[in-house]
Parts: C-alpha cells; sequence; structure tokens
C-alpha cells in the first residue's frame, strides 16, 4: 500500500467510509428505538402499578 496515492489510497478506503456511515444511521435508528422501548416500559410499568393498586383497592373493599 505504500506505492498508492493520496487519492488511491481515498478510492480504496471509500467503502470502508460507507460502511462507517451506514452503521452510524443504524445505531442513531437504535438509539431512538431504545428510546421508544424505554417509554412503552415505563409507560407499561405505571399502568401495572395503576392496576395493581386497584385490586388492592377491590380486595380491601370486600373483605
Amino acid at each position: 500500500m505504500a506505492d498508492l496515492t493520496l487519492e488511491a489510497l481515498r478510492e480504496e478506503l471509500a467503502p470502508v467510509k460507507n460502511d462507517l456511515v451506514d452503521i452510524k444511521r443504524a445505531v442513531r435508528l437504535l438509539q431512538q428505538d431504545v428510546r421508544e422501548l424505554r417509554t412503552f416500559i415505563v409507560g407499561l410499568n405505571n399502568e401495572m402499578a395503576r392496576l395493581i393498586d386497584r385490586v388492592i383497592a377491590l380486595e380491601e373493599r370486600d373483605n
């Protein structure tokens, strides 16, 4: 590779750069998915807590 010119080296590395750009884009999409999943889990956790409180209240009412 020592005999490669700068331009030839750029051409040689272009596919690697494109792969890195694709990886960066994929990571951003995954980060967005993780944020959405966290939001869903928090909402689900809140709903479960509300339902547990409701069950407890119903049990106390029945006793």
